[in-house]
């Protein structure tokens, strides 16, 4: 990077979370506090410039870039096919290899999220809440968050009702998950995606 400012700037862009919680703008401020940044180096400042640069230079020393410290990994991963057949060895199923498959494992990712000073929006008690469209109208249930569902709820109330670690005062909280795929929606009819 051209100084320090500009290097204390990119690195505050592109590392840690890609959603900037109370954690991520205190490291920001703390650069900005510090002595190695001078509000006269971003003169001129471009941030596609600079992006394309770190771009360059991360191609350039990828082979002896060290594992990403947000626990990122790659593996290789071997993936059994199904084609229709019956095998009575498994080791006969066609197999798919996959090599670099980049992967960060579940529980890190849930404890880079809590760690990450970013837990005041996170719904730790379960609810359930309900709509009266009028006095004289039974209320109805409403479905709309993870946390509002039957399964959380249940699941909060099986871990309250274990006994605790020995020790230990900490809440016993469900950290909720959602997993999804981004697709290409490929017309503004049907349900066809990529």
């Amino acid at each position: 990077m051209t100084n320090s400012t500009i290097f204390g700037i990119m690195n505050w862009m592109w590392i840690g979370s890609a959603m900037k919680s109370l954690g991520e703008v205190a490291r920001l401020l703390d650069f900005l506090k510090s002595d190695q940044f001078h509000k006269e180096d971003l003169k001129g400042f471009n941030i596609r410039a600079e992006t394309n640069h770190l771009d360059d230079i991360l191609k350039a020393d990828a082979e002896e870039l060290p594992t990403a410290q947000d626990g990122w990994q790659e593996i290789d991963i071997n993936i059994q096919v199904p084609d229709g057949l019956r095998h009575p060895n498994p080791d006969n199923i066609p197999t798919f290899s996959v090599p670099g498959l980049h992967l960060w494992k579940v529980t890190k990712v849930i404890k880079s999220s809590i760690h990450d000073g970013g837990t005041h929006c996170f719904h730790y008690m379960p609810f359930k809440q309900f709509w009266q469209p009028s006095p004289d109208q039974e209320p109805e249930r409403i479905y709309d968050e993870l946390f509002s569902t039957d399964t959380f709820i249940d699941e909060h109330t099986k871990i309250q009702q274990q006994p605790a670690e020995p020790g230990c005062t900490l809440e016993r909280v469900v950290a909720g998950l959602m997993f999804w795929s981004d697709l290409t929606h490929l017309a503004n009819f049907g349900t066809a995606s990529l």
